[in-house]
């Protein structure tokens, strides 16, 4: 659990096919802004052609985690992504060949929703993805982000996550990050 200057409390749990709207609202609401401040067209991000009913279909078949605050709303959330998943080869279809052989795991869908954002919830969402990552085997935890926003590429940074290679196949600068967990 984590405490903020607001004293508000957060945990994170798997997500709950009940969490699906929650979730689905938080992640568009998130991306909208990831968009804008990345400059980057909406329709160009996968998560902008997500439904509802594919958020609920995606927490039967994926890890997706979320943070709870103390009296139980959603607050954030991100999925977590393993080679042995189908979803793997969609996000890292692209992955640098020193890497391939090594055992991996993807953060994927992070968001927080946008009146929650600089009380913790970011730093307890990804400190969390990297304990799991590491409880499944993973040596490495990676990511994509767009280069262009700065904000986000620097919550990384200051979270040991190191630039690996960059692309502009989704049609903007895009980072892969990633970071040794173990």
């Amino acid at each position: 659990m984590i405490s903020s200057a607001a004293k508000q409390c957060f945990s994170v749990r798997y997500a709950k096919e009940s969490d699906a709207r929650a979730i689905f609202l938080i992640v568009s609401a998130s991306m909208k802004s990831y968009s804008a401040l990345s400059q980057i067209p909406d329709n160009v991000l996968d998560a902008s052609t997500e439904s509802e009913d594919d958020v609920r279909s995606i927490i039967e078949k994926q890890r997706v985690y979320v943070a709870d605050d103390c009296e139980g709303v959603v607050a954030g959330t991100f999925r977590l992504i393993f080679p042995n998943m189908e979803a793997y080869k969609t996000h890292v279809s692209d992955l640098p060949a020193d890497l391939s052989e090594i055992p991996v795991a993807y953060f994927s869908r992070f968001a927080v929703a946008l009146h929650m954002q600089n009380m913790g919830v970011g730093n307890l969402l990804l400190l969390a993805a990297e304990k799991e990552a590491r409880m499944q085997g993973a040596n490495y935890l990676l990511l994509h982000t767009a280069l262009s926003h700065m904000e986000l590429v620097s919550f990384y940074k200051k979270r040991g996550f190191a630039l690996l290679d960059q692309n502009t196949n989704r049609g903007y600068a895009r980072g892969l990050f990633g970071k040794q967990i173990r």
